[in-house]
Order: C-alpha cells, then structure tokens, then sequence
C-alpha cells in the first residue's frame, strides 16, 4: 500500500542523502589537506553509485506496485 511505501521510502531517501553527504565530505577533506586519493576512496564512490542504483530500483518497484 501507499502507506507502506512511504515507510519505506522516506528512511531510505534520509540514508541515501546522508550517503552522499558523507562521501562528498570525505573527498573534500581529502583535497583540502593534498592527501592522495587511495583505493578505498575509489571504491566508496563505486559503491554510492551501487547504492543509487539500488535506491533508483526500490523507487521503480514502488511506482510500480502503487499504480
């Protein structure tokens, strides 16, 4: 139901965002202080955008089920 949706919606919309927030953060410290992006910077960023993908899904799937 809608009810449900949004239940599951809003907390995963506050995740994402604060995903984002932190990861932009992260690689903003990292080139203010010249400090040399390393592996673990690169695969943070590839599993955000796994994450957006992830989130572009559970959107798709509830756009789905409320139709």
């Amino acid at each position: 139901s809608e009810s449900q949706a949004k239940a599951i919606l809003i907390p995963s919309l506050v995740f994402i965002v604060l995903a984002v927030v932190l990861v932009a953060l992260r690689f903003l410290l990292r080139f203010a202080r010249d400090a040399p992006f390393a592996l673990d910077d690169w695969l943070i960023l590839v599993a955000l955008f796994v994450l957006g993908g992830t989130f572009a899904i559970l959107i798709q799937s509830m756009l789905v089920r409320i139709k």
